[in-house]
């Protein structure tokens, strides 16, 4: 009987760990398969992509995720379109290809709250330079300061998508999805009107009390402080090591001015700052004392040389402001007597011309050159783009080059595009530790955003970094591309570089070089009405004593004051509030 129990006993002994074994090898052999999805997309509204691959393999409950929003700028801007979001519950299985084409890069997060991919908290995480003061009144970047935010975000129940379909005036449309209730308050305890309520022309908020879809959703905007502790991220989205999404823009290490990549993208207007800076690079000496300079107590602690420098490099940035806005038009000698009764067409200033390292007929063709290339840029280029850059960002200028585009000046430092390796591996190690802190997310999706807010020659570098401490973090990851995307290879441009489409700077050039002297001419004629109405245009900041990025919110009073100032003159004069942006 004793060895009967001995043997059962060891039988038992033997289920029991084949049981254990079993068991544990199941656990390891689902935990080793579920990998870790790590999304790479390069428009940022493309991660939606993910998000409900996520869903749809249970990895997003029914009631959404939190997320934490890694990135400079909030994208919490809503969708104008005509495309009618659902929830999950009027549409389980979420159109994933819909959605990316009825989003941007600025308007998606709102939209996966509303269908309920997102669940109602946004951690928001953004660098110092992320709260830029005035891009809300111009609707760009929906950025506010660090505090917490709530508001309303549903359906409009009173929308009609006949007003896209008649291609009303974009002032007489709205938003399918629409905010209210909007309460924020910053770190400090202060209440503020600051937040994503601040849509351009309001046309984003609700105008109904209708509770039907409702969801009341709340952002927590933080900056991530060296040395810090980094548990309000487990305050603020949930226990931690609880489920959440992880999003992570690779501007967040490194970014372009907004307004200029909004108004003077890189991809699509790169060209004409390329042939700017190849026209006036290596040609200018402007250590030449020319004989009509005037002495200016301005720039009396210079030395002479210095003093001989700054007056010329303001002589030319005066010239090529005259040129681009002014109508001053430089022709070829067979062009300026033929056109020689208009009063635009311009004679060389010889002591100008002296500036020229190569000579005077060398400084003619340049600036005949530059004449055809702002006629061409102002022709193609939105008259607001254009005004917000003269006056905002002092274009043309060579001093400058801003967001590595030649001619743009920006002398604030709310974005960096030139920070070091140094200074991202740094920013890094704190994203790091704030993402060890929190735990094992259910997706995570990495936008690129480059060329017009991630600097290009940084890109790859962040990327691969990136990549590296994710890897570090969460064993067992699966990296996918999104529509052919590759992964980026460990070389690194070692320098900032101007990016741009070589194939529309070679048909620029070819441009430049086939416009005759009665093309520019009947251009320029086709460009006054943009020129007149910058001219209002400032002479209107200048008695209201405001910014352009004012005339914004105020473009309805500067049409009035424009129609009465040229009431009495044959001037075209913006009539509407839309046309004031075109």
């Amino acid at each position: 009987m004793q060895t009967v129990f001995i043997l059962a006993g060891v039988l038992l002994s033997i289920l029991l760990a084949w049981r254990y074994t079993t068991t544990n090898t199941k656990i390891l052999a689902r935990t080793n398969h579920t990998a870790l999805v790590i999304g790479i997309v390069d428009e940022h509204n493309c991660v939606l992509k993910f998000w409900v691959d996520a869903y749809r393999n249970k990895q997003v409950p029914e009631i959404g995720l939190p997320l934490l929003h890694i990135d400079s700028h909030s994208d919490g801007s809503l969708p104008f379109n005509e495309y009618q979001f659902q929830t999950k519950n009027e549409n389980p299985t979420p159109n994933t290809e819909e959605l990316i084409k009825n989003t941007n890069i600025g308007d998606f997060i709102p939209v996966a709250q509303y269908i309920g991919i997102l669940d109602t908290r946004t951690l928001w995480v953004q660098r110092n330079w992320s709260d830029q003061a005035g891009l809300h009144r111009i609707g760009v970047g929906f950025n506010f300061p660090p505090g917490n935010y709530s508001l309303v975000l549903k359906k409009r129940e009173h929308w009609d998508v006949s007003d896209f379909e008649n291609d009303m005036m974009i002032d007489e449309r709205q938003t399918f999805l629409c905010y209210k209730n909007s309460h924020g308050v910053l770190l400090d305890g202060n209440l503020t009107d600051r937040g994503l309520h601040n849509l351009p022309r309001k046309r984003g908020l609700c105008d109904d009390d209708t509770q039907d879809n409702e969801k009341e959703v709340k952002w927590f905007v933080r900056h991530v402080q060296e040395h810090e502790s980094y548990t309000f991220v487990n305050e603020l989205i949930g226990p931690k090591n609880s489920p959440y999404i992880l999003d992570i823009d690779l501007d967040y290490f490194a970014t372009y001015t907004p307004v200029i990549s909004n108004v003077a993208s890189i991809e699509l207007n790169g060209h004409y700052f390329e042939y700017l800076r190849r026209l006036l690079t290596n040609e200018l000496c402007l250590d030449t004392k020319l004989p009509d300079m005037k002495k200016s107590d301005e720039y009396s602690y210079l030395s002479e040389k210095e003093q001989i420098i700054q007056y010329n490099t303001r002589r030319v940035n005066r010239l090529l402001k005259q040129i681009a806005y002014e109508g001053l038009l430089f022709l070829s000698r067979e062009g300026r007597k033929k056109y020689a009764k208009y009063k635009y067409i311009s004679t060389f200033n010889q002591n100008t011309m002296k500036l020229w390292c190569n000579g005077q007929e060398r400084g003619q063709k340049v600036l005949e050159q530059l004449t055809k290339l702002f006629t061409l840029f102002t022709i193609e280029n939105r008259f607001f783009h254009v005004a917000l850059l003269r006056s905002e960002y002092e274009f043309p200028s060579i001093e400058c080059n801003s967001n590595h585009l030649f001619g743009i000046c920006h002398y604030t430092d709310i974005s960096h595009p030139d920070v070091t390796r140094g200074e991202v591996l740094e920013e890094m190690e704190k994203l790091r530790q704030l993402i060890r802190e929190r735990g094992r997310p259910a997706v995570v999706t990495v936008a690129r955003s480059q060329p017009d807010y991630t600097p290009p020659h940084l890109y790859k570098f962040i990327e691969y970094n990136l990549l590296n401490v994710l890897q570090d973090e969460f064993a067992n990851v699966d990296i996918q591309y999104y529509d052919g995307l590759s992964p980026v290879e460990p070389t690194f441009d070692v320098s900032p570089v101007s990016t741009y489409n070589q194939t529309l700077f070679n048909e620029l050039e070819e441009s430049i070089q086939a416009l005759s002297d009665q093309e520019v001419v009947m251009l320029y004629k086709k460009n006054q009405k943009k020129l007149k109405q910058m001219t209002l245009l400032r002479k209107y900041m200048d008695e209201q004593e405001i910014s352009i990025l004012d005339v914004a919110e105020r473009a309805e009073d500067f049409v009035n004051w424009a129609e009465y100032q040229m009431q009495t003159r044959h001037t075209h004069i913006p009539k509407t509030r839309e046309e004031v942006f075109l």
